[in-house]
C-alpha cells in the first residue's frame, strides 16, 4: 500500500493519512513531481504513475504503468518533469516519458545498461547530469543526458533522451544506500552502509563538477520546448514544424563545424 499523508499545517488534517492506495505490488521507492501533479512508484511490475492532483478526476488513482519486464528499484525525475529515470534489478536505467499531453506518456522511450543492480538514481538540479550508485563495485556512475532527433527538417521533429557515461567515482566505503544532491547543485552526498574496515557507516561528500550545457543539447532542449508548445496548442503545428526545421538545420551545421551558420 501507499499512504498519502497531509503535510499542510493549515488544512485541518495535518499529519493524517488522507488516502491509502493499493498498488498491487511491493513498493520500493517513490517520487513526486515538483508541481505535485504526478506520483511515481517503483515495484515488481515496473513504474506505476498516479495522479496526485486534487482537482483531477483521477486523483489518487493509477493513470499509467511503465512495464519494464523486471523489478524496478529507484526513480528520479529530470528537472522539468518531462522524463523519469528508473533503475531496474537487472542493471538497466529506463527513461520514461512523463510529460502529460505527450503521445508517449508513460512509455519507456530509452533503455541504458548501467551494470548496477537496482542502484539509487538522482538527476542534478539543472538536468545535465544523472548520478547512479553501483552496490557491487562501490562506485558512483555519472551520466550526461543528451538528445537524439528523429524525423527530417520537413517533418515533425521528435527528440529521444540519451545517457552517456561521463565519469566514475570510486567510493571510500561499501554498499552505497543513499544519494542526494544539495539544492545549490554543488555537492553530492552519498551514504554508505559501512566503511571498508567494517567500522560502521560513512557519509561521503563530493563536489559535483558541474558540466556546462553543450550547444547540441541546448538546441535539443529548444526542440523539446517547441514540441510541448505544440502539444498545448500555444501555436499552430505548422509554425512548430517550421521552428524545428531551423533548429534541425542548426544541429546539422553544428555537427559539420559550421558554427557561424549554426548561429
Amino acid at each position: 500500500n501507499l499512504s498519502v499523508i497531509d503535510i499542510d499545517p493549515t488544512s485541518g488534517g495535518f499529519d493524517h493519512v488522507v488516502a491509502n492506495i493499493n498498488t498491487g505490488t511491493k513498493n520500493r521507492n517513490d517520487e513526486i513531481t515538483a508541481d505535485g501533479a504526478l506520483l511515481l512508484v517503483t515495484g515488481d511490475n515496473g513504474l506505476n504513475i498516479f495522479s496526485s492532483n486534487p482537482y483531477d478526476l483521477n486523483y489518487n488513482t493509477a493513470i499509467a504503468n511503465s512495464s519494464s519486464g523486471t523489478r524496478t528499484h529507484d526513480v528520479g525525475i529530470e528537472g522539468d518533469a518531462g522524463i523519469a529515470l528508473v533503475t531496474t534489478e537487472d542493471g538497466n536505467i529506463l527513461i520514461i516519458d512523463i510529460y502529460q499531453g505527450s503521445d508517449n506518456f508513460g512509455a519507456v522511450i530509452a533503455n541504458q545498461p548501467s551494470g548496477s543492480r537496482g542502484g539509487e538514481i538522482e538527476p542534478s538540479a539543472d538536468g545535465v547530469l544523472i548520478y547512479v550508485t553501483d552496490n557491487d563495485l562501490d562506485q558512483i556512475y555519472i551520466y550526461e543526458i543528451g538528445y537524439e532527433g528523429t524525423g527530417s527538417p520537413n517533418e515533425s521533429y521528435y527528440s529521444i533522451p540519451t545517457l552517456s557515461l561521463y565519469k566514475t567515482i570510486q567510493l571510500e566505503g561499501k554498499s552505497p544506500q543513499g544519494l542526494v544532491i544539495d539544492a545549490a547543485n554543488r555537492k553530492l552526498l552519498v551514504v554508505d552502509e559501512e566503511r571498508v574496515d567494517g567500522s560502521g557507516g560513512l557519509l561521503e561528500v563530493y563536489a559535483t563538477d558541474k558540466l556546462q550545457v553543450s550547444p547540441d543539447n541546448g538546441i535539443g532542449d529548444i526542440i523539446i520546448t517547441v514540441q510541448m508548445m505544440q502539444d498545448y496548442s500555444i501555436f499552430k503545428e505548422a509554425i512548430g514544424n517550421d521552428l524545428n526545421k531551423w533548429m534541425n538545420a542548426a544541429l546539422d551545421y553544428y555537427y559539420e563545424g559550421e558554427f557561424k551558420k549554426a548561429i
